[in-house]
């Protein structure tokens, strides 16, 4: 369903839009499952959610027209595993630094003989049967985060690996590797010039960039920058922004 949907938007020339749940709820995974995101990524890193209740929103989000993605903690064949065993069609993998790293994703979300992933699709099973494991490897995707210095220097050899469709650039983290304040832009030239050679890098190996972006100015400046895979909302900072504003309007008329 990830690589399908995905290559079909993108095949019409249309960019991919999701949702970032950094808040432990299946509920809220519901609500923006039906919200018409074209993916919607649970954050196990930096989010407030653990394993059991991560089970819990990804049952939410398979109810919904939707791709259910998983930010990892860390680039564990077991945690990676076990995420997709539980419903996740894509692995969002952070601090993929080198080619090496990239090759550990890929064969972790991958069964042979393509990866080596271990078989035991407990959820996926339920639904789907053995079809599930004839089809999931041309489904599911590897989405290694080229978030530091080190990373832009192996970029090439990364997205020379077969199996990559996507990197996604986390731009905070590698604002700071950069020696940068973290943000989610800047106009430094450095910072330019590293975003100008991920979409150029990209384009040049026919693998989809995709990247965090925070409002609506962002989501659209990233998008005439070439990036077709585009985060433009989290819960965490959605709901803090739209509490602030309701306290402010109601104080303040």
């Amino acid at each position: 369903m990830s690589k399908s949907k995905f290559g079909a938007l993108w095949r019409e020339g249309k960019t991919v839009w999701g949702a970032w749940l950094m808040l432990g709820n299946s509920i809220t995974a519901e609500m923006v499952g039906y919200c018409g995101y074209d993916y919607v990524c649970i954050d196990t890193q930096h989010g407030l959610i653990d394993y059991t209740v991560a089970l819990g929103m990804l049952q939410a989000l398979n109810l919904a027209n939707t791709v259910p993605l998983v930010r990892v903690g860390a680039n564990s064949e077991q945690e990676i595993g076990k995420f997709l065993d539980a419903g996740a069609m894509g692995i969002i993998i952070p601090q993929v630094n080198a080619v090496e790293d990239a090759e550990r994703a890929v064969e972790a979300v991958f069964y042979p003989p393509r990866g080596k992933r271990s078989f035991g699709p407990m959820r996926p099973s339920l639904r789907q049967g053995m079809s599930y494991y004839q089809n999931v490897n041309n489904e599911v995707v590897v989405i290694p985060q080229i978030e530091t210095a080190e990373a832009l220097d192996n970029l090439e050899l990364i997205l020379a690996l077969p199996r990559i469709d996507m990197i996604y650039v986390g731009p905070a983290d590698l604002r700071i590797s950069m020696g940068l304040s973290p943000a989610m832009d800047g106009e430094e030239p450095e910072f330019v010039e590293a975003i100008d050679l991920i979409v150029r890098a990209c384009q040049e190996a026919d693998v989809i960039p995709a990247i965090h972006a925070e409002n609506t100015d962002l989501c659209h400046k990233r998008e005439d920058q070439g990036f077709r895979m585009i985060t433009a909302v989290a819960d965490f900072g959605m709901l803090q922004a739209g509490m602030k504003a309701q306290l402010h309007a109601v104080k303040n008329r």
